[in-house]
């Protein structure tokens, strides 16, 4: 788990005919959450999952309607095989699913949207991403 945030910043406004309406002043606040588990079926195979969150957020009104609110979410689940065990040394293959979702709420643009006339502008654009991991051989 962290956090942070950064010191008085002086963030750009919206701009109508190449002049500047506003400038915002403010502190961007960023955080990490991310939680673990794997358990031990057999000497040689074990399951994990995981979850992980990080964003980045205003820390008063005027920020989050210039930078808006950013996050990442999503976890993964895969399975961990232990191929051959030596000494000092164990050699292990893993296969895992991961899904992951950003959320965007970005005001700046969908108010420039607004003003360019674009069709349907949204507030919140969101992405999904699924990846699935397993080890591969050369030749």
């Amino acid at each position: 788990m962290g956090f942070g945030s950064t010191s008085t910043l002086k963030i750009p406004g919206f701009e109508f005919n190449d002049q500047e309406l506003f400038t915002f002043e403010g502190k961007l606040l960023f955080f990490n959450v991310n939680v673990k588990y794997q358990q031990r079926f057999r000497p040689w195979l074990a399951l994990y999952f995981s979850f992980s969150a990080s964003g980045r957020v205003g820390t008063d009104i005027s920020t989050i309607l210039i930078d808006g609110v950013n996050t990442i979410s999503g976890g993964n689940v895969g399975f961990l095989v232990r191929i051959h065990e030596w000494e000092k040394f164990n050699l292990s293959a893993s296969i895992n699913l991961t899904n992951m979702t950003g959320n965007f709420i970005n005001v700046k643009e969908y108010v420039e949207d607004i003003i360019d006339g674009v069709q349907n502008p949204r507030v919140i654009h969101s992405v999904p991403a699924t990846n699935v991991r397993a080890p591969t051989r050369s030749p």
